[in-house]
């Protein structure tokens, strides 16, 4: 009983405070230039590791506050291709002759004329290019042949004309800087049964305009560029929109319906042929250009995203809104030489669950976000887009497989396992992944932009015996991006996360000579049984070396206490010196959630926190309904160890 009674003695007067910091650095022998110790640089990284977590979590919806700024509801851009750009233009036939009632009869070859359903088509062709160009009843143009697509596994397809005279054919590809035409014309599919006919006819091109784009650039345009519907029966009509290569895409399900179009357009590049080789001018008009579009989307239900976003981000913010006060409590400390507490936020963040959910939905737009930037694939805003749409998924993804992570952690273990965690460097998981991730896909970024459009079309292009869509698709819509990168972002996850379980079982090892942590002594400790302790694996520090030891008994840190999830309050001094005059007796520190923080240092009359128990003595002492009383005000404290 004597010895009982001793040990109790020795617990309660115990110095927990160096349980904080170095304090060993901060009263250095007198000497207040000491160089820190290795308990001091400790801390400060678990505070730069705490500001790094709180960037992560800002940074999802810093990029869709950016992302939204660049209309990612809702875009229009001028996209087009310059004749010698890579794996896009290449030369088909050099055959057709071209007069003013249309292609000279058998003049163009079987491959040409095959392109199109019917050969009414084909002739319909031939007689409106002819008229738009205004071709002199005496005169013959020769007729080059271009495609785009449906090679290479890409399924869409459009065909170039390139107009020439003189008994010349220009090339697709020209090298040799400007190459006169006398137009260029482009051929897709509009709807089930027409093809659209977009032509730059140098005989009447007289101005260019100004065309801008959502994302506040700006693109030339030839005015009043002419478009025509062939039918596949021969007839024709005036296209008054030129809108074809309406696409659907579901990245966030049918409510949320992402849908792509485009609107054909005739592009002056006169002022853009910086590093090209060969491009095509008009011979009067000295216009140089190429037929493109104007190609962007819509989101359907915008606004609820908006809300939602906004919902998640801030409630994100609030609920990582104690852990900023703390750190920059602790930093204040720091910078003063005085003990502080600090602890690590990103392992805590398993015991942070509500918290963890909120961050992965705010960074969910980033599946929507990826499926919109891949049509922009060359623009020139395109590849910052890319860039800021990749790093959302990215934390989007590592958050994800964090939440699926503690779904695991909440599995029963084995028998044999029941004592025992796999240790998991949450910092290494999180920076990594984040970064494995967005690296992983940062490459896919011109394929996923050309299998956006691998539809089914509903009216066809023959190239070569090969049947293409070339601008007309099924309602079904496009897979995407997410489902199409989904392998590369699980590897990266998978390779992460084993880097993150061998780096920490590794200095695990060295620290200890255990592969595992051992949590036999937690299931003796009254705050941790009250909180419960993971299975199978953890980014915690909860192995028996990481408790206070006094005799027989384990304390768990003030540090742990807020890795789990707590935070510890008590009357403000002030208040507390009414009572001066009574008997002394032990502090008692109350534990709450560490979401009612600020609640409870606001002393809101409205909301009264839910206390976990309170610890006198270092004792901890459970309590199931007890709330913080209104009529106190609390302080945050640091603290003391709990048993």
């Amino acid at each position: 009983m004597v010895a009982s009674s001793r040990r109790s003695s020795h617990i309660s007067t115990f110095r927990f405070g160096s349980f904080l910091t170095g304090a060993k650095y901060l009263h250095h022998e007198g000497n207040e230039h000491a160089a820190p110790s290795r308990a001091t640089l400790r801390v400060w990284g678990r505070i730069a590791s705490n500001l790094g977590a709180v960037a992560a979590i800002l940074l999802s919806v810093a990029t869709t506050l950016v992302l939204l700024n660049e209309g990612m509801f809702h875009r229009r851009v001028v996209q087009f291709n310059y004749q010698n750009d890579e794996g896009y233009w290449r030369p088909l036939e050099q055959a057709c002759l071209l007069t003013a009632a249309g292609f000279v009869p058998n003049s163009c070859t079987a491959t040409e004329v095959a392109l199109l359903t019917t050969p009414a088509a084909w002739t319909a062709l031939g007689e409106q290019l002819a008229a738009t160009l205004h071709v002199p009843l005496s005169t013959t143009y020769t007729v080059t042949t271009c495609l785009v697509g449906c090679a290479d596994g890409f399924q869409s397809a459009e065909l170039h004309l390139v107009v020439g005279d003189g008994g010349v054919f220009p090339a697709c590809k020209p090298v040799l800087g400007s190459q006169p035409i006398q137009g260029m014309a482009m051929v897709e599919a509009a709807t089930a049964d027409d093809y659209l006919l977009t032509v730059f006819a140098d005989s009447t091109a007289t101005k260019s305009v100004e065309y801008s784009n959502s994302d506040g650039t700006t693109n030339l345009v030839v005015a009043d560029a002419a478009r025509v519907l062939l039918r596949t029966d021969g007839s024709v009509n005036t296209s008054t929109d030129g809108v074809n290569s309406v696409i659907h895409s579901y990245p966030l399900g049918p409510r949320y319906l992402v849908t792509s179009s485009c609107i054909s357009q005739v592009v002056d590049i006169s002022h853009a042929l910086t590093g090209q080789a060969g491009w095509s001018t008009g011979k009067r008009s000295g216009v140089s250009a190429v037929v493109g579009w104007a190609c962007g989307h819509s989101v359907a239900n915008t606004t609820e995203l908006v809300l939602f976003q906004a919902i998640f981000a801030t409630l994100a913010l609030v609920g990582v809104a104690p852990d900023i006060g703390v750190t920059l409590k602790g930093l204040r400390g720091l910078l003063r030489r005085k003990p502080v507490l600090t602890y690590d936020l990103l392992s805590g963040l398993e015991r942070r669950r509500v918290l963890l959910v909120l961050v992965t939905l705010s960074a969910g737009p980033g599946l929507l976000f990826v499926d919109v930037a891949r049509i922009y694939f060359g623009t020139q805003n395109g590849a910052k887009i890319w860039f800021l749409s990749i790093t959302t998924l990215g934390i989007f993804a590592t958050f994800a497989a964090f939440c699926i992570a503690t779904v695991v952690q909440s599995l029963p273990s084995l028998p044999v396992w029941r004592h025992k965690l796999l240790p998991l460097s949450t910092e290494v998981f999180v920076y990594g992944s984040i970064l494995a991730v967005s690296w992983s896909i940062f490459g896919a970024y011109e394929d996923l932009s050309n299998t956006f459009y691998d539809v089914p079309g509903v009216l066809l292009m023959n190239v070569s015996g090969t049947l293409c869509a070339c601008g007309a698709y099924e309602i079904s819509g496009t897979e995407p991006a997410s489902a199409t990168l989904s392998p590369r972002i699980a590897a990266a996850l998978v390779l992460c996360g084993a880097a993150s379980i061998a780096y920490a079982t590794v200095q695990h090892r060295s620290a200890t000579r255990a592969w595992c942590m051992d949590v036999a002594w937690a299931h003796s400790n009254g705050f941790m049984t009250a909180c419960g302790l993971p299975h199978w694996l953890s980014g915690l520090p909860l192995d028996q070396s990481d408790a206070v030891r006094i005799g027989n008994r384990f304390f768990c840190k003030p540090s742990m206490q807020a890795r789990m999830g707590f935070a510890t309050v008590v009357p403000r001094p002030a208040l507390r010196k009414v009572q001066a005059e009574a008997p002394a007796a032990e502090d008692t520190y109350l534990l709450v959630s560490m979401y009612d923080l600020v609640p409870a240092l606001l002393s809101c009359r409205w909301y009264r926190p839910r206390l976990l128990g309170r610890v006198v003595k270092n004792m901890f002492v459970r309590t199931a309904t007890e709330r913080l009383s209104n009529a106190v005000a609390y302080a945050q404290s640091d603290g003391t160890c709990v048993g």
